[in-house]
């Protein structure tokens, strides 16, 4: 008996024990599930409140974050951070918006989390379009658009689409902008989201203000006001307000228009909404100075001027425009002068950033660093012998790797050894083009630089800026010619690769035009796009993008001031190539040189003495051969040339 007790209460014992781990487990998963309540609770607050109470969104916000991480929740650490960007953005504070935004990428990526990475890029695109990097912003947005694409995530691509119409608007491309505006206003009526019907309809009526046409977009504003007021959202009212107020003013109506953006105006002053009551102040002081209650007009201007948050916007530079007219109609000479000084001032200030800009991209992948580098702390549970196998595992990989390179470094001298007298003809070939082609740029930055040091102090400013843009575009000559010839190099000695994939035409387009807006501007040119979107081909990335870079900078080369060069995209007619043509009016060519353009290794001067290697069109040529592509090139002296190539083209 005494045995049997025994057992029993072993088994007793078992059970207890199986018991109480199970309530525990259960526990530990309510809690959990609990904390994801509370999270999801308080970030639907946060969006919520993100427009009119922007600082209580921030709280909520920022508790959901905390609890997130306390759980290593990666998905909702990623949309907290959104979310905070958002709300620093709607009270104009964008660069840490930018911040939040980088962060939340680098959650969603450890999370794996589709639709957070698609809303962190299409954010980060909002920041680069409020940069003036309209570029830059369709293309982080479109990366945000593929994402959300793949995931059939409706409202997503819909959120992605009005972005790109509103950017496009920007660039002038009104054509583009109401394409995808359209696609947006689809999606929304699909879904029957009423307060996005009104946001896009607000879009919608800003394009067709730009196109000139005040009576569509007056009706527009009128709709998308009338669903803000049902759903009583303060922020929607407020803009559609001024932008009513603002049709009614360049119809010459300044008494109606008075009152829509006093409205406007009050409806901002609720909320936490900068950017808009800096608007809606500007054009309420435009129509004060057109009904010549000047008093009123100056108390407008000074209010916008002082809700503006250090950004330096286009919206700031038009409110000192705006004091530039009110001096100047109330006589008060002396400060319309000083206040000029410093407008020039500024707008030059701003040309230097501007060709700063494009090493943006850098300092991104420098504040990407950052952000992951104070986040290392969430590696540290790994223990000390799990690292020390980690490194004797790369370590031996490593001393792997070093025996591979060395043999093939052996077998790569022995092939070489074959190639050497091919080689040093190349070599003498390139030496020449150097020597010859090479010397102009040098001999100019010279040339500019002893004279900006030797005569500094007897030069004014124009003069020393004339002589740094100068500097700059040898500088930019010098670098597209060092890049054809090592372009040219790997030809001759067939290290170009073919490596084809699939790409997206309009991307590569407005990835490789952004690296020439300041070299067009330096010469007054209009760069103008236009493509079919989504057209995809089959080649090789670099060789496209290399292609195009030439056409573009030849282009620019032989247009004069004040021209235009449009670069568009097409099906052809057998539906099997995409068809791009780059085309200017420029100086044109002489029909004699026409036959013998792709296979003459000689060059011409540009339209200001620009000078080349003449290796840019038959690099062209044969980087548009080897991916199975056509050539050709109609030009006529005086008007212009047009040069059309063709990829193959993938559905």
């Amino acid at each position: 008996m005494k045995s049997l007790s025994r057992k029993t209460k072993n088994i007793l014992s078992i059970i207890t024990i199986f018991v109480l781990v199970l309530a525990t487990s259960e526990s530990y998963a309510q809690f959990f599930q609990n904390s994801d309540k509370e999270v999801v609770k308080l970030l639907d607050s946060a969006w919520n409140n993100r427009g009119s109470k922007p600082y209580k969104s921030e709280k909520f916000a920022r508790k959901a974050l905390k609890i997130a991480s306390e759980n290593d929740d990666f998905s909702h650490i990623a949309q907290a951070y959104n979310y905070l960007g958002i709300v620093y953005r709607n009270i104009a504070n964008y660069d840490s918006s930018y911040k939040m935004y980088l962060k939340a990428l680098y959650y969603a990526k450890m999370g794996n989390d589709s639709t957070q990475i698609a809303y962190s890029y299409n954010n980060i695109g909002g920041y680069w379009g409020y940069k003036n990097r309209y570029f830059l912003a369709i293309k982080n947005i479109s990366i945000a658009r593929d994402y959300f694409k793949g995931k059939n995530d409706l409202v997503g691509v819909g959120f992605s689409d009005i972005q790109i119409g509103m950017w496009f608007r920007y660039l002038k491309d009104y054509e583009n902008s109401l394409f995808y505006l359209n696609e947006a206003l689809k999606i929304r009526e699909q879904k029957n989201d009423s307060l996005g019907i009104a946001a896009t309809l607000s879009q919608i009526a800003d394009t067709y203000i730009a196109l000139g046409n005040n009576k569509l977009a007056d009706s527009l504003n009128f709709t998308a006001f009338v669903i803000y007021t049902k759903k009583k959202d303060i922020r929607g009212k407020a803009y559609t307000l001024s932008n009513m107020g603002y049709i009614q003013g360049k119809i010459g109506n300044y008494k109606r228009a008075g009152e829509l953006l006093r409205g406007a105006v009050k409806f901002s002053s609720k909320i936490d909404n900068p950017l808009g009551l800096q608007r809606a102040l500007s054009r309420l002081a435009d129509i004060y100075m057109f009904e010549n209650k000047m008093e009123l007009a100056f108390e407008s201007l000074k209010q916008a001027h002082a809700n503006s948050k250090g950004n330096l916007t286009d919206e700031d530079l038009e409110i000192l425009q705006k004091f530039l007219t009110y001096y100047e109609k109330t006589k008060e000479f002396a400060r319309y002068v000083a206040l000029s000084r410093e407008y020039s001032r500024i707008v030059d200030s701003l040309d230097v950033n501007e060709r700063k800009s494009q090493f943006d991209e850098f300092e991104n992948l420098f504040q990407l660093t950052k952000v992951q580098q104070e986040n290392e702390k969430l590696k540290e549970d790994l223990n000390y012998k799990e690292r020390i196998v980690i490194f004797f595992v790369i370590m031996a990989v490593f001393v792997l790797i070093l025996i591979g390179l060395i043999f093939y470094l052996n077998k790569r001298i022995n092939k070489e050894k074959i190639l050497l007298s091919e080689a040093i003809t190349t070599k003498d070939k390139l030496f020449s083009i150097v020597a010859h082609d090479l010397k102009n740029p040098f001999s100019s930055l010279l040339g500019y630089s002893s004279l900006l040091l030797d005569e500094f102090e007897e030069l004014d400013r124009t003069e020393i800026k004339n002589g740094l843009r100068n500097m700059r575009a040898s500088t930019e000559k010098l670098l597209q010619m060092v890049d054809n010839l090592l372009q040219w190099a790997r030809t001759q000695t067939d290290q170009i690769q073919y490596n084809p994939e699939v790409i997206v035409v309009d991307k590569i387009i407005l990835s490789t035009i952004s690296y020439y807006t300041q070299s067009a501007k330096a010469k007054d040119v209009e760069l103008k796009i236009q493509f079919k979107p989504n057209l995809r081909c089959f080649c090789d990335k670099t060789m496209f993008e290399t292609a195009l870079r030439n056409l573009i900078n030849n282009s620019i080369k032989f247009t004069r001031n004040g021209g235009r060069i449009s670069i568009h995209s097409e099906i052809d007619e057998t539906q099997e190539f995409v068809k791009i043509i780059v085309e200017d009016n420029g100086v044109g060519i002489e029909k004699s040189k026409l036959n013998n353009l792709f296979s003459n290794n000689s060059s011409s001067d540009g339209t200001l003495g620009e000078k080349g290697t003449g290796l840019g069109l038959p690099l062209v040529k044969e980087m548009v051969e080897k991916n199975g592509g056509t050539i050709s090139v109609e030009s006529e002296v005086g008007q212009g040339t047009s040069f059309i190539f063709t990829i193959p083209r993938v559905e």
